[in-house]
């Protein structure tokens, strides 16, 4: 009301919104209802604290009793007046309240109400709250707190209480946040490391259920906290500050806490083990190898896990622990495996550690004593592996499993050899103990002969003991020990030899022989002497007719002393070694104690360090040494027996210092001969010289006079040679003059100067005299006797004497004269300073350093000055000679002079070092240019340069050396230029330029390179390389005429024979390709800078432009003429009857090939192109034969159209096969060939040889064969008559076709419902034996047809049951589909005919899908004849009464009806029926039924284009499938549908979208034509630009793979005018089965399922690999493959039923499946094939491939050519086989080097050998290869 008013009130007030309106309404109930809320509020609040109060203080007082509390009667009295006190409060405090006032004053009574209820709830609160308090406060622990809070927690919502206990609830949170923490260590700690873990083990319980009862009691613990929690914060405590944390942890704690987690974890791991070994039968053996150890070395282990130990008892707890039901059962089933299997695992267990323990005692050259235990326990360890040791005689057995009959007799067997294993290695232990003990013995005892041979016989008894005892391979064992025991002997040996060694050592000196003995014999050498003990050697020196000698010899003494060594080394070299054939019955010697091996250890000499035997026979040596060297002192003596004084003296000469130290050396050799000593003593040999030592000195001292008797001949001579010298220098001073009045200048300055000289030689003759009188003194003092013609030494000294007073006298007369020579010297050095002062002007001015001499002109300038300098300075040093006897001071030209003459040899050196670099390259440069190599030019300028780098620096800063440097550096820099002007293209032209640029006059031969230099051609490189660039274009030029001429002048042309008539051309392509590349070539020539420059160029350019112009155009119509010659000449010369029906075309071309012929007749004796242009008005000729042609070719078309127009089925002919066939038509024979290609199912028709020739026929055709072999008899044959055209009796044949279809149909409907009345009324044997008769009788189409009528019209009545029992109909129809393929099923897998097989096959795939049909309508109760699920299938209808026999079925799907074909289709394949197969079927029938296209669309192996054909088959049509590619052009697709239009076909054009596009939609106009004119029922349509008639059973389908590489996308026209219907992946499953049951597998439906799941699971699962195929195609082999497989495996077997036939089955699926898979798979994938072939068929292997009688063949091919067959690679063989037998084309696929080659090449000769028929292997290399040559191509020309 108050909104209409509202509204009323608006429509005056216009400018209110609506929102403002609804604002402005006053709801009056409001305030209403706000009080009743309030008072259910309080109501609800009251309620909720009564129940609280009255539940917390009658709460039951055992909990006070509990906590230790005890309730006192004021306690209780006080709890009874809270409860009153809550219960009375709201009628006290409302008694007098309206509590539905709504004015001012009512709202203020129902406010102090309130408000008086809330003071007296706070009252009642203050005590509760004390209460409370006063319980906590009396509790004695937590524990009782808790108690107390779990009683009163419904009063802690209330907040005054809760404030009151707030100080015990922060102290409860702290002690449960420590419990927390507490069992979050525990938890962190982990199970396995916790006490629970230990104490869990001690009492039997397993780690799964001890670790879940932990989790669990620490659960039970949290929960307990939580709920305290809960009961001392209230419930909602997790969402509180104080409690949140304390939730979060507990929360985190209970989900790690999971128990069922553990559980869960514990059964996916147990799970996830058993998936991976499941596949593996390695779990059913006892004893697997494994590797162990950083070695990965392989070790036989019990195969029993530790997990299955424990597994039977953790289940048993588990079960206790409630886990029971949640237990897998393969869990279950393991542990009782495992329970069956402990007693004999703990068995194998101790055995094989025994056995390892003993294995890892004995080392490896102690296993051949125990090789026969040890072979005992591995053979007994092979039987569990099935397979034998080498050498072993134990006959391989199946491999032991777990469950095998015989486990505890092999258990027991292997334990038994491991104890006796054990037993032999304790003893051999033993042995090798008691051996290591002698053999530490050997090493420390005395080295002695008898306590070695002691310790060594020890050893032999051992050896004995296990000789006796009959360990094996003892011998190699002792060779081990005789190894070890010539270690220690070798130690020993070499420990002596070092004692030997100390022993002998000899002193420094045989005068330490004093100090050694006072030493004593404690010292370390003379106790190592004792060790050794050798005796003493005493040698003698003796002097007998006089000679000396030593007693024995010396090297009888070293071969004494070796001989010693040889006894000391003995003690071990002499030791017997050990053996083991001292108990051998006949003395069999082991084989390694052959008779060559030494009884002794000699051999141990050569394991001693060379060092210590050097060592020793070193001591020997150094004592014999030092023997020897003191005997020569002796024997040295001999000297004075054998040698003359005179001798000596003329081997020291007149050498006074020699002298003087042989005559002291003869006196000191004298005094050693007094020695009182007559001993000495060397290591072992001492010598005795006493008797010799006497007559020496007798000796000694005559021959010691004649010594000093020579001497002093000597010393005499040398006195007087002194004296004459001196009186020499004596006369000569005297004659000196020193007078300035009469002698010249330069004999004052000799005079002057040998004064000075005599100075200097007095003192060295004053010493010379001084030592001739102390020899002369020494000879006085031997008392030598003078002679008489002695010059005594003080002659000479008085002669010197008066030397000196005369010296002495010159030198004051010189002292005299001294100012007078003065002046005389100082003129003459005036003269010589000016003379060199003349000369090193001349020298600064004309010294050769400028670089640009030669050095022949410097080294001329260089001599003529140093002569000169030379003088000068000789002059001058004698003039400094006389001015320091005169006393003047010498002046500083002396040193100008050196320096110029160093200044000149440093000069000489420089030009004499440059010599050899300037003759080098004055060489270079005389080398003629014509006969220059530049690249010996550049090594010859490198070798300069090289050789100039090897000069020193003080020779490099001169201007000769950086002149010729940088002279050969721009040699060298220009050599590039040089190295251009080599080139041929430089003419004479050219080099008359370059020489006139500069200025070089000379003829060209006598050009060199040193002329070019030197007229500076590198200076003007610019000019030379326009010449050069000139002359290179120039040549460009030349060399492309030059390869013009060549080509053309020589190019023949290539012939092949035709037909052997006339020979042809052939290899237009590369002489078009040549003509092309020239005359381009010519042209871009005209636009060269050069071409005009030079006068040949252009005259020849132009007139090889002109000749190939010529060329090409007579080539370009001879190309044109040949091709059609060669077209028509197969045609009108191909066939007589062209003749009759060409005449004007035949004469014509008569004319035309006389012509020709006779051209290339011409051209064949001269075979050259240029050939050509000799023929006159060649290429008018070859034009006028060509139009001829054109017109001859044009007629012949018209005639061909003409020819498919009156027979429709030509279209689907090449012009070569219809005129083959219009010109044979003469010939009926030759024209059945072509029979195949225009119908669907007739591959030639038979002719009736019965037939009279009298009658006048030239054939009689009787019945129709298809390319299965299936003869149809004709109903009414067809007489050839010679005057019959062809077209006209193949269309009498195409009609028989429908009517021969027609009538036998008819028969096989009628006949088969006969027999199926016949067969309810005989017995079930002959019923079946009635229909297998029925379907061999009739053809394959006829018969399939038939029981697809009796089905359809079966089902159809059924479905028009009246009495409404349609179920009961259909199941009768369902029992007589399933005995009728029982019977095939049986039939198909017995011997017959391949056709009579291909027949059963369909009849059974069609059978299935009737089956299946028929109980998808039972299941369904389908039970109308209109019901879609039945519509939905094609339905065949025969009308027995239908006026024309071809009418008589019709085929309806849906609401679409045809009538059938009968076009013959032969045998053939049957699609298998698929739901998508249904559903294209519906697309493609309303497609036709609108008169439209069909188009099935979708990725490859979906059945797009078989669908067509299926359906085409299903209602008889001619089906013409073409696959498109970029060849098709418009021509050609419109000729196809004038075929199709005229005979009614259908044509699927397969991959319809590779098609160019502009193709496409040209096409999609002839469609649309086609497509109108069946709308509108036309007779004949406009195609082509001509009328052709229009069949309306015609039908255009294309198939498309979208996406795909290379296809195009379909013009919008063109999609319209077809349906769509996408094909995906079909059921596979589907069609496994039906297929499956075509090949008579009984099982199919069982099996189809599993063998689809192999090729899925492979898909899925095994490598991406290009060459993998799982899909539709490859399972098709398979299945196809199945009933021969089949056959064979009954083949000779009873009638198998049931379980034993399926087995077979299964088993001949799977090896179906091996063959086809295993070949294909590489080597990562076999393993995956296994695990797929277990998991869809339990306990199955791979079936590996047998053929014995090949693989022998195999392995002596191998053999014969050095292969290594491996196993794995001879499976691949025998599987290659397998795959050719099975495939027409075969991939090896592999990576290079796995034998894929020779596996083709073995299999080829091992199948040659076997089979007797020799095969051949062509190898093509397609990548080197086009694919014309590849494939071949057609030469249209040719």
């Amino acid at each position: 009301e108050q909104g209409r008013r509202k509204r009323v009130a608006s429509s005056t007030d216009p400018s209110k919104t609506p929102a403002q309106v609804v604002k402005s309404i006053v709801l009056y109930h409001q305030v209403l209802r706000e009080r009743l809320d309030a008072v259910h509020t309080f109501r609800v609040q009251h309620k909720k604290l009564q129940s609280v109060v009255t539940e917390v203080l009658t709460g039951d007082d055992r909990s006070d009793l509990e906590i230790g509390i005890s309730s006192s009667t004021d306690d209780a009295h006080a709890g009874s007046m809270a409860i009153r006190e809550v219960e009375e409060a709201p009628a006290s405090v409302f008694a007098g309240v309206d509590i539905l006032d709504l004015s001012p004053r009512g709202k203020i009574a129902f406010q102090s109400a309130l408000e008086k209820y809330d003071r007296k709830v706070d009252a009642v609160e203050e005590k509760l709250a004390k209460l409370l308090r006063d319980k906590l406060t009396s509790a004695q622990d937590a524990e009782d707190m808790f108690r107390v809070f779990a009683r009163f927690n419904p009063l802690l919502t209330r907040t005054r209480v809760r404030s009151a206990v707030k100080e015990f609830q922060m102290e409860l949170i702290s002690t449960v946040g420590q419990a927390i923490e507490r069992l979050q260590g525990k938890f962190t700690q982990k199970y396995d490391s916790s006490p629970a873990s230990r104490m869990s083990g001690l009492r039997g319980i397993p780690p799964v259920s001890g670790k879940i009862l932990w989790a669990k009691q620490m659960e039970r613990q949290v929960d307990a906290l939580m709920k305290r929690m809960g009961d001392v914060l209230g419930p909602d405590w997790g969402q509180q500050l104080e409690g949140r944390g304390l939730r979060r942890s507990g929360d985190e704690l209970l989900t790690k806490l999971d128990a069922k987690s553990f559980f869960r974890s514990w059964v996916s791991e147990w799970e996830r083990d058993l998936s991976t070994n499941t596949n593996s039968r390695l779990n059913s053996y006892p004893i697997v190898i494994v590797p162990e150890g950083r070695n990965n070395a392989l070790v036989a282990k019990i195969n029993y896990d530790e997990k299955h130990e424990n597994l039977f008892r953790e289940i048993r707890h588990l079960s206790w622990l409630g886990y029971d039901r949640d237990i897998p059962r393969t869990l279950a089933i393991i542990s009782e495996e495992a329970l069956g299997r402990y007693p004999h695992a703990m068995n194998l267990k101790t055995a094989l550690r025994s056995y390892t323990v003993a294995r890892e005692l004995i080392p490896s050259e102690l296993e051949p004593l125990v090789k026969p235990q040890l072979l005992a326990v591995q053979e007994s360890v092979a039987e569990a592996f099935d397979v034998s040791l080498d050498g072993s005689k134990v006959v391989s057995k199946r491999r032991v499993r777990w469950d095998a009959k015989d486990m505890s007799d092999w258990v027991a067997g292997l334990t038994e050899h491991v104890n006796r294993f054990e037993e032999r290695v304790e003893t051999l232990l033993y042995a090798c103990d008691k051996i290591d003990t002698a053999l530490e013995s050997l090493g420390k005892v005395e080295y002695d002969v008898v306590k070695l041979q002691h310790i060594l016989e020890g050893i032999q008894k051992h050896i004995d003991e296990l000789s006796l005892a009959g360990y094996s391979d003892l011998a190699s064992w002792v060779d081990v020990v005789d190894s070890r025991i010539s270690n220690v002997l070798a130690e020993r040996l070499e420990a002596a030899l070092k004692e030997w060694d100390m022993a002998y050592q000899i002193k420094d000196s045989v005068g330490d022989e004093e100090q050694g003995r006072a030493a004593g014999d404690g010292d370390a050498s003379t106790q190592a002497r004792r060790r050794v003990r050798i005796p003493p050697i005493m040698v003698e020196i003796l002097l007998r007719n006089q000679e000396i000698s030593a007693s024995p010899s010396v090297p009888v003494v070293r071969e004494i002393f070796l001989k010693e060594l040889h006894d000391y080394m003995a003690i071990v070299c002499s030791l017997p070694r050990p053996t083991s054939e001292r108990f051998e019955v006949f003395g069999a010697k082991a084989p390694n104690d052959g008779a060559n091996r030494p009884s002794t250890y000699d051999h141990l000499v050569a394991s001693v360090s060379p060092e210590t035997l050097a060592s020793a026979y070193g001591v020997i040596e150094r004592c014999v040494q030092e023997t020897s060297a003191f005997v020569s002192r002796w024997l040295a003596y001999q000297t004075l027996w054998d040698t003359r004084v005179g001798d000596v003296s003329s081997a020291v000469g007149e050498d006074m210092e020699k002298w003087n130290a042989l005559i002291s050396e003869a006196t000191e050799a004298r005094t050693a001969l007094d020695s009182v000593a007559t001993i000495v003593e060397f290591g072992p040999i001492f010598v005795k010289y006493d008797k010799v030592q006497s007559q020496i000195n007798l000796k000694y001292d005559s021959w010691q006079k004649e010594l000093q008797s020579s001497y002093a001949v000597v010393l005499g001579q040398q006195i007087r040679d002194l004296h004459d010298k001196i009186s020499v220098a004596r006369n000569k001073l005297e004659s000196v003059a020193l007078e300035s009045s009469g002698a010249p200048t330069p004999e004052i300055v000799l005079g002057v100067t040998f004064l000075q000289e005599m100075k200097q030689v007095k003192g060295p003759w004053a010493k010379e005299i001084e030592k001739l009188s102390s020899s002369e003194r020494i000879l006085k003092r031997q008392r030598h006797a003078f002679d008489a013609e002695w010059m005594e030494s003080s002659r000479a000294i008085g002669q010197f004497q008066q030397f000196e007073q005369l010296l002495g006298k010159k030198s004051r007369t010189m002292d005299e004269q001294v100012p007078l020579l003065q002046s005389r010297v100082v003129a003459e050095d005036k003269v010589s300073l000016q003379r060199s002062a003349e000369l090193m002007s001349e020298w600064e001015d004309q010294k050769p350093l400028r670089g640009d001499l030669g050095p022949e002109e410097a080294l001329n300038v260089l001599t003529n000055f140093e002569f000169n300098l030379k003088k000068a300075v000789l002059d001058h040093e004698n003039l400094i000679k006389a001015k320091d006897a005169l006393g003047l001071e010498a002046v500083a030209a002396d040193n100008a002079l050196s320096s110029c003459l160093d200044e000149l040899c440093d000069i000489k050196e420089v030009w004499e070092a440059m010599s050899k670099p300037y003759d080098a390259l004055n060489e270079l440069k005389d080398i003629t240019w014509a006969s220059a190599s530049m690249r010996k030019v550049r090594k010859g300028l490198d070798d300069i340069l090289m050789d100039l780098r090897t000069l020193p620096n003080r020779i490099r800063q001169y201007d000769a050396f950086t002149h010729l440097h940088d002279m050969l550096k721009k040699y060298q820099a220009g050599q590039s230029l040089l190295s251009d002007m080599k080139t041929e293209a430089l003419k004479d032209r050219h080099w008359k330029t370059i020489q006139s640029r500069l200025a070089i006059r000379l003829p060209f031969s006598e050009l060199t390179i040193g002329l070019l230099w030197d007229h500076g051609i590198l200076d003007r490189k610019r000019e030379i390389v326009d010449v050069l660039t000139v002359a290179q274009g120039e040549m460009a030029l030349e060399v492309f005429l030059e390869q013009v001429r060549d080509r053309w002048m020589k190019q023949e042309l290539e012939l092949v024979l035709y037909q052997n008539r006339v020979r042809l051309i052939r290899g237009w392509d590369n002489l078009f390709t040549g003509l092309d590349d020239h005359m381009g070539g010519l042209v871009l020539m005209r636009s060269s800078p050069y071409y005009r420059s030079v006068r040949e160029f252009q005259e020849e350019g132009k007139l090889w432009e002109d000749r190939l112009t010529k060329l090409r155009g007579a080539f370009d119509a001879w190309v044109d003429v040949q091709r059609r010659w060669v077209y028509l000449e197969g045609i009108f010369f191909g066939s007589a009857d062209i003749k009759a029906q060409l005449p004007g075309e035949w004469s014509r071309f008569k004319s035309v090939d006389g012509e020709f012929v006779a051209l290339m007749r011409r051209i064949s004796g001269r075979p050259y192109a240029l050939e050509v242009l000799n023929i006159e008005n060649v290429q008018r000729t070859l034009e006028r034969l060509g139009n001829l042609m054109n017109v001859i070719q044009r007629a012949l078309g018209e005639y061909l159209e003409r020819q498919r127009s009156d027979f429709s089925r030509f279209y689907f002919l090449g012009d070569d096969d219809l005129l083959e066939i219009i010109g044979n038509s003469g010939e009926p024979v030759k024209v059945l060939s072509h029979i195949g290609k225009m119908f669907a199912g007739m591959a030639s028709a038979r002719i009736d040889s019965s037939a009279s020739k009298s009658e006048g026929l030239v054939a009689r055709f009787d019945a129709m064969v298809s390319k299965d072999g299936e003869v149809v008899p004709l109903v009414d044959p067809i007489d050839v008559a010679p005057k019959l055209a062809v077209k006209e009796w193949l269309r009498q044949l195409e009609d028989g076709m429908h009517t021969t279809l027609a009538k036998l149909l008819q028969s096989a409907v009628e006949e088969s419902e006969t027999g199926s009345s016949q067969a309810l009324a005989t017995t079930p044997d002959e019923g079946k034996k009635r229909f297998v008769e029925w379907a061999k009788k009739f053809p394959a189409q006829i018969m399939i047809l038939a029981t697809l009528i009796n089905w359809s019209m079966g089902v159809d009545e059924a479905l028009r049951n009246d009495g409404g029992n349609c179920g009961a109909a259909l199941r009768a129809v369902l029992s007589g589909i399933e005995e009728k393929l029982k019977v095939m099923a049986e039939s198909v897998l017995l011997d017959m005919p391949s056709d009579v097989r291909k027949k059963f096959e369909q009849l059974i795939t069609e059978l299935v899908h009737q089956r299946n049909v028929t109980r998808s309508l039972i299941e369904d109760e389908v039970c109308s004849p209109r019901d879609f699920r039945w519509l939905y299938h094609l339905r065949f209808n025969y009308v027995p009464t239908a006026p024309k026999l071809t009418e008589k079925l019709r085929i309806s799907l849906s609401n679409s009806s045809f009538y059938y074909g009968f076009e013959y289709l032969g045998i053939g394949e049957r699609l298998v029926q698929t739901p998508l197969t249904d559903r294209c079927y519906l697309t493609l029938t309303q497609a036709l039924r609108f008169r439209m296209g069909g188009n099935p669309f979708g990725p490859a192996g979906t059945g797009k284009t078989e669908t067509v054909k299926s359906l085409g088959a299903q209602l008889g049509r001619f089906v013409v499938v073409m696959n498109c590619d970029e060849t098709f052009d418009f021509s050609a697709m419109g000729r196809l549908f004038c075929g199709l239009c005229q005979v009614g076909a259908w044509g699927c054009f397969d991959e319809f979208n590779r098609l160019e596009e502009r193709i496409l939609s040209a096409v999609s106009q002839q469609i649309l034509t086609i497509q109108r004119g069946l709308l509108e029922r036309q007779d004949s349509i406009e195609l082509l630009g001509r009328s052709i008639k229009l069949h309306e059973n015609v039908g255009i389908f294309v198939t498309m793979n979208p996406g795909y590489a290379g296809r195009s996308n379909l013009p919008d026209n063109l999609k319209t005018l077809f349906r769509s219907v996408a094909m995906v992946v079909p059921d596979r499953k589907l069609i496994a089965q039906v297929m499956l049951y075509s090949q008579g597998i009984v099982t199919a439906e069982d099996l189809s399922g599993k063998i689809v799941d192999i090729f899925l699971k492979c898909e899925a699962q095994m490598s991406k690999q290009s060459h993998y195929d799982f899909g539709l195609r490859a399972l098709k082999t398979l299945l196809v493959s199945a009933g021969g497989l089949k056959r064979r495996a009954l083949d000779g077997q009873n009638v198998l039923e049931g379980d034993e036939l399926a087995l077979v089955e299964k088993n001949v699926l799977i090896q179906g499946a091996c063959n086809n898979v295993v070949p294909k798979l590489v080597a990562e994938d076999l393993s995956v094939f296994e695990k797929v072939l277990e998991e869809v068929f339990p306990g199955s292997e791979i079936a590996q491939m047998e053929d014995d009688a090949l693989k022998a063949e195999v392995l002596e091919v191998c053999k014969k050519w050095i292969y290594v067959p491996g196993d794995k690679w001879v499976q691949k063989l025998l599987q290659l086989k397998q795959v050719l037998e099975m495939r027409h084309g075969v991939m090896a696929v592999g990576s290079s080097g796995v034998g894929k080659s020779s596996a083709l090449r073995v299999l080829l000769v091992a199948l040659e050998k076997i089979d007797g028929v020799k095969g051949e292997m062509y190898v093509i290399d397609p990548k080197a290869m086009n694919k014309e040559a590849l494939f071949g191509v057609l030469d249209a020309t040719s």
